[in-house]
């Protein structure tokens, strides 16, 4: 059996009977994040910086995705280091993360020192102010290069892909496409924030070519304002849905002209904001 999915035994209840069988489920287990600050090699500082509950695996992109999004990195290559902690089951749910000193002003206005659970992407953070965007420019408006066909295929694409997903029903899911509609990357946690966390880190660590001022992201999850917040932090353009989204990350996609697409299903969706970068076969 894989790290992220366990065998357990239920039993099923019917009207008229009940039997023993077993079931797949998809695992959870805190993952530790430390962060030590050097300076022309010595070590200056450590502390810990959070512990979030995920699914193990992709670790290295989890975090990666993660620092970036809260804003304690700007660029991977800020981070010299990034190591497993092994415990006594070799589960490597302590990480390090070794980073110049000068990221430690970062912090400040983070406060992320509590746990954090897979279904809040801001349940550790401390301050309101964490939840300021004002370094994030405005998303350029390119218009019509996003084939409204491409949309309408997305939902499919996700749920072919969907590993995890099928076997525990249990997944959330965030993927990567380019403007012709091919998924460059899709990955799966039972954390909806931890998913899109770990999409944008390995688009980080892997894809440094390639072109994101016209790419878009389709999650299996509803929108809240922090999801916007990690895909603008990308520097992707257009969020695509299958869940509602709230109010206040509707706000922020028209604050940073970001393209939102939401409630997508095999033959609808609906537009929020950014409609102008969507176009249709005959266009």
């Amino acid at each position: 059996m894989k790290k992220n999915i366990e065998q357990v035994n239920k039993k099923v209840h019917t009207l008229n009977s009940n039997t023993l069988d077993s079931d797949k489920v998809i695992c959870e287990q805190p993952l530790q994040i430390k962060l030590t600050f050097i300076s022309k090699g010595v070590i200056l500082d450590s502390l810990i910086y959070t512990v979030t509950m995920r699914t193990p695996g992709d670790e290295s992109a989890h975090i990666t995705g993660l620092l970036l999004a809260d804003g304690v990195i700007t660029d991977t290559t800020q981070m010299i280091k990034l190591m497993p902690e092994n415990d006594e089951n070799n589960q490597s749910n302590s990480w390090e993360v070794e980073l110049d000193s000068s990221r430690k002003a970062s912090l400040k206005s983070i406060n992320k020192y509590q746990p954090a659970y897979s279904s809040c992407g801001l349940c550790g953070n401390t301050s309101l102010q964490s939840l300021e965007m004002k370094v994030l420019t405005r998303l350029p408006s390119n218009r019509h290069w996003l084939n409204k066909r491409f949309i309408f295929t997305a939902e499919n694409a996700l749920l072919k892909e969907q590993y995890l997903q099928k076997i525990t029903g249990g997944a959330h899911s965030a993927a990567l496409f380019d403007q012709n509609g091919h998924m460059i990357e899709i990955k799966e946690d039972i954390g909806r924030h931890n998913a899109l966390d770990k999409l944008i880190g390995q688009i980080a660590l892997t894809n440094t070519a390639f072109n994101y001022s016209e790419s878009y992201v389709v999650i299996s999850s509803r929108v809240s304002f922090e999801m916007i917040q990690k895909v603008l932090v990308a520097g992707i353009p257009v969020l695509v849905a299958l869940g509602a989204p709230s109010g206040l990350a509707i706000k922020a996609a028209k604050r940073f002209n970001l393209t939102l697409i939401a409630f997508l299903k095999a033959d609808s969706f609906n537009v929020y904001h950014g409609e102008w970068r969507l176009k249709s076969d005959d266009k």
